[in-house]
């Protein structure tokens, strides 16, 4: 299983645009935007190797500038084997808010 957190940048007029494309990615969630060009998403897959043909679909959608991968969770078969990774210290909502 992964669960990873982005934030894609656009240009302010393309938010609601952009926002409808990555929903349309199957595993991808927004969970805000801002009028800045910032949208929040979460991507939930349970095949590894497919979350990360999502986090490149997602860098690859037209009108995304940029996509920065915030958090990513991953989960073996084995329970005993778990990574988690954090790129940065802000929560979700502080990069919205910046």
């Amino acid at each position: 299983m992964s669960i990873s957190s982005l934030v894609l940048m656009a240009r302010p007029e393309d938010v609601d645009a952009v926002r409808e494309r990555v929903l349309e990615i199957e595993g991808v969630e927004v969970h805000a935007t801002s009028e800045e060009g910032r949208i929040v998403v979460t991507v939930d897959h349970p095949e590894p190797r497919k979350a990360s043909e999502v986090l490149m679909l997602l860098s690859d959608t037209e009108g995304v500038i940029k996509a920065a991968l915030v958090y990513n969770y991953l989960e073996d078969e084995d329970p005993g084997e778990q990574v988690s990774e954090t790129s940065g210290k802000k929560e979700a909502h502080d990069v919205i808010q910046a």
